[in-house]
């Protein structure tokens, strides 16, 4: 490698960096979810929508793991084999979903740091898995639409988390910085 790659290599590397500063400085702008909420209530909302989601996606796949389904009903070209496998698949990610849900609930309602950031890292992990599941596994062109837009909901959400936890992180750095001017005795 020589030293002119090597320099661009550093100049597009810090480029990057400047690029996700600003974006976080923009983050800390944001203040309402879906130009309604505010984000305390998004994040909620956003923790009740996917405690549904991940109960209905246990109900519906585990009804077609356990539950008897009629051959007829499945389409021409779904494989069984597939259909069982991308069944275990999901089942697995609604449960991961309702519970990182709780956890989300639990970091708004209780104004827990940590519980939000690890619901924020969990649903990362759980959404990139499902992208490399459902576009590079199991790809099935009838449904790219509908996992495109789940992956962009997903990524929407996340950003919501990721502004409620910096203005939770903020509140706390200035309750720390908090200047006491007087003392009780002096009132």
């Amino acid at each position: 490698m020589s030293i002119p790659n090597l320099m661009q290599n550093v100049n597009r590397r810090m480029a990057d960096l400047a690029l996700m500063t600003a974006i976080m400085r923009q983050m800390e702008y944001l203040k309402s979810c879906c130009y309604f909420f505010d984000l305390k209530l998004g994040c909620k909302l956003i923790a009740v929508l996917e405690a549904f989601s991940g109960l209905w996606q246990i109900y519906h796949d585990g009804k077609e793991l356990y539950g008897k389904t009629d051959p007829l009903l499945a389409p021409e070209w779904l494989d069984a084999k597939i259909a069982k496998h991308g069944s275990q698949f999901n089942f697995f990610m609604g449960l991961i979903g309702f519970f990182s849900s709780q956890l989300l609930l639990a970091g708004v309602i209780f104004e827990r740091k940590l519980c939000v950031l690890l619901w924020i890292y969990v649903t990362a992990l759980v959404t990139l898995a499902f992208m490399f599941y459902t576009l590079i596994i199991a790809c099935i062109p009838e449904l790219l639409i509908f996992d495109v837009s789940t992956i962009v909901l997903q990524a929407y959400f996340i950003m919501i988390a990721v502004a409620y936890y910096m203005q939770m992180r903020r509140a706390a750095s200035s309750e720390e910085d908090a200047e006491v001017l007087f003392t009780a005795r002096e009132v």
